[in-house]
């Protein structure tokens, strides 16, 4: 369904492992969220797509791994934020709820009966909750 609607927007999709994004250099920070979208207009020249993309992806979605921890996460979201990605989707199956992170704003619990919403990222994007944790 994200790809479907990235490929409206003129957008693409990537997944780990393959997917991991050079957020920083000296020191390096690499991160490969369990799904992102770039937007074309920000992909680097083909020729320099191989290995790490250098481009913080526009939305990142991690999910929490059954040992993970709130901290881990909150470590991982705080920092893809900090570094440029404009949004975090972090999905936890245990709770069946989506936090939505943002740089300028307070995060947003979602539940049961919301829609999770691309907003500026990926406009268009609306995914009921309960289609998402059936």
């Amino acid at each position: 369904m994200v790809a479907s609607a990235a490929q409206r927007r003129n957008a693409t999709i990537y997944t780990a492992p393959d997917g991991a994004f050079r957020l920083a250099r000296d020191p390096d920070v690499v991160r490969a969220p369990d799904a992102a979208f770039v937007r074309w207009d920000r992909m680097p020249p083909k020729e320099e797509r191989s290995g790490d993309l250098p481009v913080a992806p526009n939305l990142a979605v991690e999910v929490v791994s059954p040992g993970g921890t709130r901290r881990e996460v909150a470590a991982k979201v705080a920092l893809s934020l900090r570094l440029g990605v404009e949004m975090v989707w972090v999905a936890d199956e245990r709770s069946r709820t989506v936090t939505v992170h943002r740089r300028d704003r307070e995060p947003g619990v979602l539940s049961a009966g919301d829609v999770l919403d691309g907003e500026d990222v990926l406009p268009g994007f609306r995914w009921p909750l309960s289609d998402i944790f059936r």
